[in-house]
Order: structure tokens, then C-alpha cells, then sequence
């Protein structure tokens, strides 16, 4: 089912706008993470999609309202939304009984999500005695039970034990992926967020910052906002651009580089002369003879390689470091962004 959002805004009743002119759209099958940190607007924002928080703008669903889709939309909660002194049976049958589904088929349905769930051993306790992981399969368990079209998820897995988390993680993305229906799952984890969809909305708690597919939030930032949510490994330094015959150049760190070839790229020529932020991923900083003099604070073994922290605020994820080396930002790998906005100030 096409989902389609058009210019959502939502201001609470003492200023804050959480998200304004909000527009984006989904084909039939995508799945969008909404991707940002507690308090940036993701539950408010899932909430306005499935009709349960009042906002201005319109939300379609293969062109229509939510009232004439009602049963082809779901949303699941962080907190589960489960009956506590209910049975795990009686919650996973409930949006069946509700639509007066035939008792045989209530059944079968809701033991097939409890058995994909490893449910069975849980099946007839109240949920308040269920623990924490529990919870969150029967939840997970309830999108089994009934056809939809579009689903939206609220972060349910946040406060898991890591490895649980993952494991449940791996099992769900790969559900959601086969399922082939239109998907909007929210999350505070940058892999989830990354690995799970073809696009992804990252909201702070100012503003929306980016939607866009993980790979251009990842190479292609608009914000030093958005490279550092896609990279817990990028850096920035502080510099200045300055031109001369025709050549242009950074000057940071009391370091002077040419980097003519972004030259064409700039949005406009007022950052000639200016102060801006440098940004980079770790990993694409090389040691060379020919770059910035550094002196190592630290060098830690994580994920595969080494993440080295230089005493100049540079950062690189590669090779173990020595005490002191010279490295270089390769320019075609430089992103620079307003120094006060930090939005980016390079075109593609």
C-alpha cells in the first residue's frame, strides 16, 4: 500500500513544533526508519500517521484517508499496548474477536504467532507476569494475527538486553522484509535504522533533518547533524576557506590544503573567506607524509580495526596508530557545513 504525507505539522499547545510542512511518500512494500534519539519526535510522529495525535496536513493511504483503511493499518507500541491481566492467548486473539472473526479461525491464527514467537510455553499466563522480552514477542507476535497492509512500529524493542535485542531484531527485520507490505518502524539504534529500510527519516529534537536512503544519509549528509547519526566514528574540525589565483583552500589546524576540487561545488561563494566545519568519516582519513602533523591520544581495537583519536580532534578508523604520524583528509572525501547551522554547504 502507497503511503503518502503531506505537509504534516504538529505544534504543541505551548510552541513547540515537533515537525512542520512534513511531506514525504512511500511505494507499496518500502520500509522507512524514523531514526533519532528519545525525545525527537518519533512516537508523536508515528502517532499522527495511525490518527491516535491530532496534527494539520494529510496522511493518505493508496490515496485515501485512515477512516476508509481502517483495518489495513496497525501500529505497535514500545510499551506493547497489552492487557496485563489478560492471557498472552486472549491478547493476540483480541483484534481478531473484535472484527468478529470465525472462533476455529481466531484459534488457528493466534497459536501459528505464538509457535513463530516461541510463545507456546506463555500462552495461557497473564501478561504481568511475562518477562520483559516476552512482552515484547507478544507484541510482536500480534502482527501475525491479523492482515494488514502498513505497519507502523514504535521503537519495540528499546530497553532490551543487547544481544536479546539483536537476536529479536534479526528475526523481525527479516519478517518485515519478506512480508512485502509498506512498513514505518522507529528506532533509536543507528544499525537497525541503516539496515532495515530503503529510506530513513532522522529527526532530532528541533527538526527534521533528512530523509533520504541510509546510503546518502551515510555519504551524502545535508547536516553534520546527519553524519554524525550515520557514523558514530566521524569527526569534525573547524577551518577556513580561502581562495587564491583561482585555487581554493582550507586552512585548519595550522595546516593549509588545497582542495580546489570542490571549487564547483560550493552553494555559493560567500563561504570564501568564512569560517566552516569539516566533516569526515574516520575510516577514509590515510596516513601520509604530506598531511597534519598529529599526536596520539588514543588507539582502541573496535569492530575489525583500530579507532585512533589524535590530541588535534582529527579522528582514524584503520591501522593501529603511533604515538605521533602525519595524516591527510583526502579532499574528495571532505564535507563541509555551515560552521553556526551545520548544514551542509556542498552541492552533489
Amino acid at each position: 500500500m502507497k503511503v503518502e504525507v503531506k505537509g504534516l505539522t504538529k505544534i504543541y499547545s505551548y510552541g513547540r513544533a515537533v515537525f512542520e510542512n512534513l511531506s514525504f511518500s512511500l511505494s507499496d512494500g518500502e520500509i522507512m526508519s524514523v531514526y533519532g534519539a528519545e525525545g525527537s519526535g518519533k512516537t508523536t510522529l508515528l502517532k499522527c500517521l495511525a490518527g491516535a495525535e491530532k496534527c494539520e496536513g494529510e496522511v493518505l493511504f493508496d490515496g485515501n484517508p485512515l477512516a476508509k483503511k481502517p483495518d489495513d493499518v496497525m501500529m505497535i507500541f514500545s510499551d506493547g499496548a497489552l492487557f496485563d491481566n489478560w492471557t498472552v492467548f486472549d491478547n493476540l486473539a483480541y483484534p481478531l474477536k473484535i472484527r468478529k472473526t470465525d472462533k476455529a479461525e481466531i484459534a488457528k491464527r493466534t497459536l501459528r504467532a505464538a509457535n513463530a514467537f516461541c510463545l507456546n510455553s506463555v500462552l495461557y499466563q497473564k501478561v504481568k507476569r511475562l518477562t520483559v522480552e516476552e512482552r515484547k514477542m507478544t507484541s510482536l507476535a500480534r502482527m501475525l494475527v491479523r492482515d494488514f497492509e502498513v505497519v507502523l512500529i514504535d521503537d519495540i524493542l528499546k530497553g532490551l538486553p543487547y544481544e536479546t535485542r539483536k537476536t529479536l531484531f534479526s528475526e523481525l527485520s527479516d519478517f518485515l522484509k519478506g512480508s512485502k507490505k509498506t512498513v514505518i518502524y522507529s528506532t533509536s539504534d543507528r544499525y537497525e535504522a541503516l539496515s532495515i529500510a530503503d529510506k530513513v527519516l532522522f529527526a532530532t529534537p528541533y527538526e527534521i533533518k533528512q530523509i533520504s536512503s541510509p546510503e546518502k544519509l551515510y555519504f551524502k549528509p545535508e547536516s553534520y547533524w546527519a553524519l554524525e547519526a550515520a557514523d558514530e566514528f566521524a569527526f569534525s574540525v573547524k577551518a577556513t576557506l580561502t581562495e587564491s589565483f583561482g585555487r581554493l583552500y582550507l586552512e585548519y589546524l595550522g595546516f593549509k590544503q588545497d582542495v580546489t576540487v570542490l571549487k564547483d561545488r560550493l552553494v555559493t561563494k560567500k563561504y570564501i573567506g568564512a569560517q566552516v566545519l569539516v566533516g569526515m568519516h574516520s575510516g577514509d582519513v590515510v596516513v601520509s607524509d604530506d598531511g597534519i602533523e598529529c599526536e596520539t591520544k588514543s588507539s582502541s581495537f573496535v569492530s575489525g580495526a583500530y579507532f585512533t583519536e589524535y590530541s588535534n580532534g582529527i579522528c582514524r578508523y584503520g591501522s593501529k596508530a603511533d604515538k605521533a604520524e602525519k595524516v591527510l583528509l583526502p579532499p574528495d572525501k571532505i564535507m563541509l557545513f555551515d560552521s553556526s547551522s551545520e548544514s551542509g554547504i556542498l552541492k552533489d
